[in-house]
């Protein structure tokens, strides 16, 4: 199948984020894109760790010989898929503010017409969502045609917008805040529903099948799917969205979670219930910059200090509602008021890390 080699009616970024699966990467996601009826105009990759092994990769030839250039980077926000796409949608933002961003994770596939197709359909939108079908162990289990999708959709489950059918605005994924970087998991339904609920979300869809989805439990991932920290990802996205969920919702949301990965339904509801605190520690959003968080971090080092607190006073103030207990590290700071257990409950045990 020829290639068109790239167009000037709108600007492709193919974004993928990897992970120490430069076999994956080299094997499914480059030659899929490579592939295209309708190359991107850039390949953006972004390495959630160092970056000199998918820099060797062979396969980068063939963009260079396609007139495609590669932008290879390594993840300067938190450690995880979510980090991973930010720092790749800075990039492209950066590049190009009105460019399109085409995502695509190491482990899955695009067919040869993908960004034929989302082209065609991008006309008078900013996003594009086509068909998916989703492949475990090498057996395909569902084939999704999303169409009118609302959030309510995205509240009970995912009816198939993942990261790679999702073809979108780089402005608009700056206007809705990038990926949540404090959740474990659910990155993809979140920032769906974020999109739906964005008045200037402008939606088409393909109703066609251009991509393949792969679930394989053998392989590490930039996301959390095991046991534990899939439960904690879908406890972290209920506390962020149950107040927009009706009862029958909340009961769809809890039954799937319960069914699909063994949640406790009654944690969700103790987090629903919680009067005091937040539960889980935020990352920075997309659009904090990278000096205000760091001069943040040095107010708080410098805040705990002797003489900061005699003149200012102390930094906490004592609850009589919540304690914590830390088991994974001996504090020595013995900041006044702090209430996290540390002087209350100590211990010399330590856990052997093998």
């Amino acid at each position: 199948m020829k290639s068109i080699y790239r167009q000037t009616a709108i600007n492709i970024f193919a974004v993928v984020i990897t992970h120490k699966r430069e076999e994956l990467l080299s094997t499914r996601a480059l030659p899929a894109i490579i592939g295209q009826i309708r190359l991107p105009d850039h390949l953006i990759i972004v390495t959630d760790g160092v970056s000199d092994t998918v820099k060797s990769l062979s396969i980068l030839s063939e963009f260079k010989q396609r007139a495609v250039p590669v932008t290879i980077l390594e993840n300067n926000r938190s450690p995880g898929a979510a980090g991973a796409w930010n720092t790749a949608i800075q990039a492209v933002y950066t590049m190009n503010n009105k460019g399109w961003v085409a995502l695509l994770d190491d482990d899955d596939e695009w067919k040869p017409d993908h960004l034929a197709l989302c082209e065609k359909f991008s006309v008078n939108c900013n996003v594009v969502i086509s068909g998916i079908d989703i492949q475990k162990d090498a057996v395909c289990i569902a084939s999704n045609l999303l169409n009118n999708c609302t959030v309510s959709d995205f509240l009970a489950g995912n009816p198939g917008w993942q990261g790679s059918n999702t073809f979108i605005r780089v402005d608009l994924l700056r206007e809705v805040h990038g990926f949540d970087e404090h959740l474990l998991c659910t990155h993809d339904r979140d920032l769906a529903i974020r999109i739906l609920s964005n008045p200037n979300t402008r939606m088409a869809y393909t109703d066609k099948i251009t991509t393949s989805y792969f679930l394989e439990k053998s392989r590490e991932s930039l996301t959390l799917t095991a046991s534990r920290g899939k439960q904690t990802g879908l406890l972290q996205f209920y506390y962020k969205h149950f107040k927009r969920m009706d009862p029958p919702l909340k009961d769809a949301f809890l039954t799937r979670a319960e069914k699909m990965f063994g949640l406790d339904r009654c944690l969700a509801l103790l987090l629903e219930n919680q009067k005091v605190g937040q539960p889980f520690t935020p990352f920075p959003t997309l659009m904090d910059s990278r000096l205000i968080w760091g001069a943040r971090r040095l107010y708080r080092k410098i805040r705990i200090h002797k003489w900061a607190t005699k003149i200012m006073g102390p930094h906490f103030t004592r609850s009589r509602n919540r304690i914590e207990i830390d088991i994974t590290y001996r504090c020595n700071l013995k900041c006044i008021n702090c209430n996290r257990s540390c002087t209350q409950a100590p211990s010399n045990l330590d856990m052997d890390i093998d």
